[in-house]
């Protein structure tokens, strides 16, 4: 119970807009729930920092029939998994510029999900260490 009123009594102070309030927290349900803005640290150094609402437009998880050899390596692509021979998962983190890629390609998006804050979160942090080993 005093988890819900301490959250409520942030909620509260913060609702005219006019107070901001730092929260460290591993905890996702504080972060949905209190948080507007999201950064990212690792061992003290920014590694992203994005507005909530944001980022939950801009990843998606898409499934299409077919990804042509030019689209496989595009910026907004994440991650690519092949489910079978009619269906392709594909990760993105820009979710309307790969939408008008697909279109242009004349590919129709069969599903398409949202992703939650966890799952954006471990794409980030895995981007992040990818590309430290490529340093």
């Amino acid at each position: 119970m005093s988890q819900r009123k301490l959250k409520e009594d942030l909620i509260h102070f913060m609702e005219d807009g006019e107070k901001s309030i730092v929260l460290a927290t591993h905890n996702m349900d504080d972060v949905r729930q209190i948080c507007d803005y999201i950064t990212i640290l690792e061992k003290g150094n920014i590694l992203h920092s994005f507005e909530k609402d944001e980022i939950h437009e801009k990843w998606a998880r898409l499934w299409i029939t077919e990804l042509p050899n030019e689209l496989k390596n595009h910026p907004s692509i994440v991650s690519v998994n092949t489910i079978n021979s009619t269906s392709i998962e594909v990760v993105t983190n820009q979710f309307s510029n790969l939408d008008s890629e697909l279109m242009k390609k004349g590919i129709s998006i069969q599903h398409s999900d949202k992703l939650t804050l966890e799952e954006i979160v471990e794409f980030i942090l895995e981007e992040e260490k990818m590309l430290k080993k490529r340093l």
